[in-house]
């Protein structure tokens, strides 16, 4: 019996509005929701949800995020105008994925963006 449907990681930020902008700009999510104090944004069945930092300094939080293409992916974070002050360039991990690693600006999140080779 299948009980899990889907896992939506919820992210605390600081500055909901700028963390919303470059997940869309920076790494091609939709917005699906967006509340002052909720957002929700999507990209190929993939929900990210942000909210309100209770700190200002939020929790630190890890996302793996699996892509067809990561070349793609980081041409299309190279060509946005959101970028992030802490970022790694794509290099291949001992465990056979190719990767590059971004904090989403406004939270303490590290996202890795990977693919298998």
């Amino acid at each position: 019996m299948k009980t899990m449907k889907k896992l939506s990681p919820m992210i605390p930020s600081t500055n909901m509005g700028m963390t919303k902008d470059f997940l869309v700009q920076s790494l091609g999510f939709s917005v699906v929701m967006d509340t002052p104090d909720y957002i929700i944004t999507t990209i190929e069945g993939n929900d990210l949800h942000v909210v309100p930092s209770l700190s200002e300094s939020p929790n630190e939080v890890s996302i793996y995020l699996e892509v067809y293409d990561v070349e793609e992916a980081w041409a299309l974070y190279q060509r946005s105008h959101q970028k992030s002050d802490k970022v790694k360039p794509p290099f291949l991990q001992p465990y056979g994925m190719r990767e590059f690693h971004v904090i989403i600006p406004y939270t303490n999140c590290l996202i890795f963006v990977g693919q298998k080779k």
